[in-house]
């Protein structure tokens, strides 16, 4: 302001100062150009990055702040996801062209002035959740708007229905016009990453097609039937549903949740009646681990967080049935996701009978255990090394030999090389 431009507070720190909610994230919109941005920042003792140039975008840093400051623009030719160009603007021009009422606000604070050409301060403290002018044009210049306004449908803010029914019809072309890459990192940075992702899945579930087009693997749940003495909630997706609003409560994290949605979607492959009128779904965490594959995939996420939620989805079950191995609980304790395993079982318990007495008793043998050891495996005292020194050769057997070794050694029944030895020499006609 002080070089005679326009500089304003704009979007989400504006509509959360409004509704009295805290933010970190400061944006600015200015009618200065990205290069004038820049210069008077360079001289005001700010580190500058221009990330945006097309749309005229700089983050600015300093005393460990950051803002992002913006030039005042309207679009042109949107495609979808982004416009064709960009054009300089006026302050009413820019708020015209923003997503939603309570983020096309502005606020000046050098002379203490709110800038709201539409009524969105209104809107923020009547909860109302409205487009900014006409809904279908405002989702097809940017199809992710729809999950946009999911998110805030689930912060509190209301629709009305009939916008509620226009974006979820709209909701059938939204994978031609948002990439898998941009859907999961919606999901992981904005939606499963808040405290209101048990408010998200409620209004999900009023927007069947939107849904269905994220995780039709998951709405297809509702077609199949469980056991009523271990599931009296009903069918797999009301189970499912239950699972998430129970891990809502345990500061899951977004891993977490796409595991707990994903728990039981192998059900759909593997349950039948048999003869005694029995509901069963035999091995389902098997084929659930390969369907939590091929869906993480398709979304581009990375290698390390689709054998994270995978392994959970694999593992889930092994908590439920009593007998494990000593030495089988501890490979299972120094998996990297073995605390988020026991909350995925204990709210899948809590989805289901609420009977804890086999998990619990699971409880104790850990809490036992970690008093004496340590998460992770010890080192093996019968090794490949191990094998060659005894003169066996590199084949099939030796996998067979180095696990039966580390079975023993976690049971507590081999504690030096020269046990392993022995223990080996043993095993071996087995083989």
């Amino acid at each position: 302001q002080e070089n005679g431009h326009t500089a304003v507070f704009a979007g989400g720190c504006v509509r959360d100062s409004i509704a009295k909610i805290d933010f970190n994230d400061i944006d600015i919109a200015t009618s200065a150009p990205s290069e004038v941005v820049q210069k008077i920042l360079k001289y005001s003792g700010f580190a500058i990055k221009e990330v945006g140039k097309t749309f005229g975008v700089v983050i600015a840093k300093k005393c460990n702040c950051e803002f992002e400051i913006a030039t005042f623009r309207k679009d042109i030719g949107c495609n979808g996801r982004h416009p064709e160009k960009v054009e300089h603007a006026t302050m009413e021009e820019d708020a015209s062209r923003r997503d939603f009422t309570i983020n096309a606000i502005f606020f000046d604070p050098i002379k203490n002035t709110y800038f709201d050409y539409e009524n969105g301060e209104s809107d923020i403290k009547n909860k109302r959740l409205r487009f900014v002018g006409d809904i279908e044009k405002r989702i097809s210049e940017d199809y992710l708007r729809i999950l946009r306004f999911v998110r805030f449908w689930a912060k509190g803010y209301i629709p009305s229905r009939e916008n509620v029914e226009i974006a979820d019809s709209m909701s059938i072309n939204f994978p031609k016009f948002v990439a898998p890459e941009r859907i999961s990192k919606e999901l992981m940075e904005k939606i499963l990453n808040s405290d209101k992702v048990s408010e998200f899945f409620n209004c999900l579930q009023r927007m069947p097609n939107l849904f269905y087009t994220l995780f039709k693997e998951v709405v297809i749940l509702k077609s199949v039937e469980q056991n009523p003495e271990f599931h009296p909630e009903g069918n797999v997706y009301n189970h499912t549903m239950l699972v998430v609003h129970n891990l809502s409560k345990m500061n899951a994290n977004p891993l977490l949740y796409l595991a707990g949605l994903f728990h039981d979607i192998g059900k759909t492959e593997t349950t039948f009646i048999d003869e005694n009128g029995n509901i069963k779904s035999p091995s389902h965490e098997k084929a659930g681990t390969a369907i939590t594959q091929e869906i993480m995939k398709k979304y581009r996420f990375s290698s390390f967080d689709v054998d994270y939620v995978s392994g959970l989805v694999s593992d889930h079950m092994k908590l439920h049935f009593p007998g494990m191995k000593k030495s089988s609980l501890r490979k299972l304790m120094a998996k990297p996701y073995f605390d988020d395993l026991l909350k995925l079982v204990k709210a899948d318990i809590e989805s289901s009978n609420k009977d804890f007495s086999v998990y619990e008793e699971y409880m104790k043998k850990i809490e036992e255990l970690e008093k004496t050891v340590t998460r992770e495996l010890p080192k093996a005292f019968v090794t490949g090394d191990t094998l060659l020194s005894l003169g066996l050769n590199p084949g099939p057997d030796f996998k067979k030999i180095l696990e039966a070794a580390m079975d023993e050694q976690l049971e507590g029944k081999i504690k030096s090389e020269e046990e392993g030895i022995l223990f080996v020499r043993a095993f071996l006609p087995k083989l």
